[in-house]
């Protein structure tokens, strides 16, 4: 079960058209992803959300997340976080026909 954290939130950005880490790995913690809004060129795009060893070992967070039919994803503030990574794994996404991806997320260090 995941529950509310109090470690600090931090941010990030995003702008790249291609698959890409969002928070690199930080020894013994967890990344979890509190919020994110994304904006691609091409509406008919997905992202999929891995937690990535230091191997390149990825695990999936999500399944294949659509961009809506204004090529956007809006995952809103969720104070439990919408998924976790495995302690000291990288944070990564992997874009399929995206264009150019831009945006920000909220994440903390658990």
């Amino acid at each position: 079960m995941v529950t509310e954290s109090t470690g600090p939130v931090k941010h990030g950005k995003i702008d790249t058209a291609a698959s890409f880490n969002l928070v690199a790995a930080v020894a013994e913690k967890k990344i979890r992803l509190l919020s994110l809004f994304a904006v691609a060129t091409t509406a008919a795009g997905t992202a999929v959300f891995n937690s990535v060893d230091s191997g390149d070992v990825a695990t999936a967070l999500s399944g294949a997340v659509p961009f809506d039919a204004r090529g956007q994803i809006n995952l809103a503030h969720n104070p439990c976080g919408w998924f976790q990574t495995v302690a000291g794994e990288k944070l990564a996404a992997v874009l399929a026909s995206t264009g150019q991806v831009s945006g920000f997320f909220t994440y903390q260090e658990t």
